[in-house]
């Protein structure tokens, strides 16, 4: 007649237990990582789609204030929009529906320190967070190169208006941009007097 488990059979399913649970804690872990960066990467997208709205109305992105989008308030009185809290909105004409009632904020925002950032020089704009999974396929050196700070961390994902890089200072693109256009100018001119 059997008598139980010996003590070694109960060591052995006791390991067994561990390991398996540490493996599913593992997992789980990464899975909420992977869903806040996913929630990150579709917040941006949706307040991109707002600024672009805003952009159709106005003929210029809000203006950004301390990393936050400068559309909220009231028309004597604008201030910065709080993530997570405000709405972006014609302060002109409250009347007029939202472009986005509730502006998302990170996921980790409340108790971690993370926030997004907005950069906007009125034509072009850039929105950053900072993805946790370092080898996501949308994490972006160049951006985390530029030590943006999102929040308490490094921001390296964002986007941008139309293909506007991210990587880069908008004052820089801008810079470029004029340069390309002299370029071309002195080109055509060069051209012109050629074919003469």
């Amino acid at each position: 007649m059997q008598q139980g488990f010996t003590k070694n059979e109960i060591l052995m399913v006791g390991l067994i237990l561990t390991i398996i649970w540490g493996l599913a804690l593992f997992n789980f872990r990464t899975s909420l990582v992977r869903a806040r960066d996913v929630q990150r990467k579709n917040d941006l997208k949706h307040i991109a789609t707002a600024l672009n709205m805003y952009l159709n109305d106005f003929a210029s992105y809000p203006p950004a204030r301390d990393g936050k989008i400068f559309a909220c308030g009231e028309i004597e009185k604008p201030s910065p929009c709080e993530w997570g809290k405000d709405g972006i909105r014609d302060i002109t004409d409250s009347s007029y529906p939202p472009y986005i009632d509730r502006i998302p904020e990170d996921p980790l925002a409340p108790g971690k320190k993370y926030s997004y950032l907005y950069v906007t020089d009125g034509k072009n704009f850039q929105l950053f967070a900072h993805l946790e999974n370092s080898k996501d396929d949308e994490y972006k050196e160049g951006v985390a190169r530029r030590k943006l700070a999102c929040g308490s961390q490094i921001c390296n994902f964002g986007v941008a208006s139309g293909d506007t890089p991210v990587e880069k200072e908008l004052e820089a693109i801008e810079k470029d941009v004029v340069l390309m256009r002299k370029t071309q100018a002195s080109e055509s001119t060069d051209s012109a007097n050629s074919a003469k």
